[in-house]
């Protein structure tokens, strides 16, 4: 039985961050939850036509996620919002090379840049790994990620190409250990038979997915890692459902993000979510009261 966590457990200990500018506004929350200690890191900078914001989720130590939200947003240019795949190998590269220090921890990215040029918003999505992010649309939601799991066929086939090793482990599909297919950092090795496997050669790539999509004013945008999801009641549609309703009932303003975005991970921690939790809620051109 899932022992039910109150939201006094809960509200104390998060970490939160309120951004607002004359375009959009929102709020970063992240809590440890039920492990010891937080790996997930968040990230915004706010830019002339709307922001850049990011959530990594760590593994394995904070030492990648904690190097991302130290460096990343700062090498994206602010006036062209530059998503060039080689940014993101590069970065990979140089921490490999400063291995003494982040070790062989790793982390996803979810990177969403809304920008709103001539009333019209364009969201793109730089993704590596499983962290979620979906534009919510009043009741109904879209995916903004692609997931990089070693489930998804094409993902196996490239990583089997690679001479990697998918299997199943722990109640999912792993390659070389890992539940996700695409990640920064994990430069290590995995023993499989015997042999010695460098993950990164076998398989776990640090190239992200890139998509765009559009949206418009009054849009929401929500980026988690994959601790708020965990619980099959987690589902999108019921994340939709719970903001709006609030939303609806309430003064359109940062304290209200800031108390959906909490609400969030409680519940999670309610249905029994085991890992870290953390949430970026943003709106998209509503009037801040």
């Amino acid at each position: 039985m899932t022992t039910a966590l109150t939201s006094h457990t809960f509200s104390p200990d998060m970490a939160t961050v309120i951004f607002n500018s004359d375009k959009l506004f929102g709020v970063s929350s992240s809590f440890v939850g039920r492990k010891p200690s937080n790996e997930d890191e968040y990230d915004s900078k706010i830019t002339p036509h709307g922001g850049l914001f990011a959530i990594y989720d760590g593994h394995g130590g904070p030492q990648i996620s904690t190097y991302l939200k130290r460096n990343l947003l700062r090498r994206i240019n602010d006036d062209d919002d530059d998503t060039n795949l080689s940014l993101f190998l590069e970065l990979d590269d140089e921490m490999k090379r400063m291995i003494s220090s982040v070790g062989t921890s790793g982390s996803t990215m979810t990177l969403v840049i809304p920008k709103k040029i001539n009333n019209v918003w364009e969201i793109t999505t730089v993704n590596l790994g499983d962290s979620p992010a979906f534009l919510i649309q009043r009741d109904q939601y879209k995916t903004l990620i692609t997931y990089h799991n070693p489930t998804d066929i094409e993902e196996m086939t490239r990583i089997q190409m690679a001479g990697g090793i998918v299997g199943w482990s722990s109640g999912c599909n792993r390659v070389c250990g890992l539940a996700m297919s695409r990640a920064f950092g994990d430069y290590r090795k995995y023993t499989h038979s015997f042999l010695q496997l460098d993950i990164k050669d076998k398989g776990v790539i640090a190239e992200p997915s890139i998509s765009t999509h559009q949206a418009k004013n009054g849009d929401f945008i929500l980026i988690a890692s994959d601790g708020l999801t965990e619980p099959k009641e987690m589902t999108p549609e019921f994340i939709s459902l719970f903001l709006y309703e609030k939303w609806n009932n309430s003064p359109k303003n940062t304290t209200v993000l800031k108390e959906i975005a909490q609400d969030l991970i409680i519940r999670s921690g309610q249905f029994g979510s085991r890992d870290n939790i953390s949430v970026t809620l943003i709106c998209l051109s509503v009037e801040n009261q």
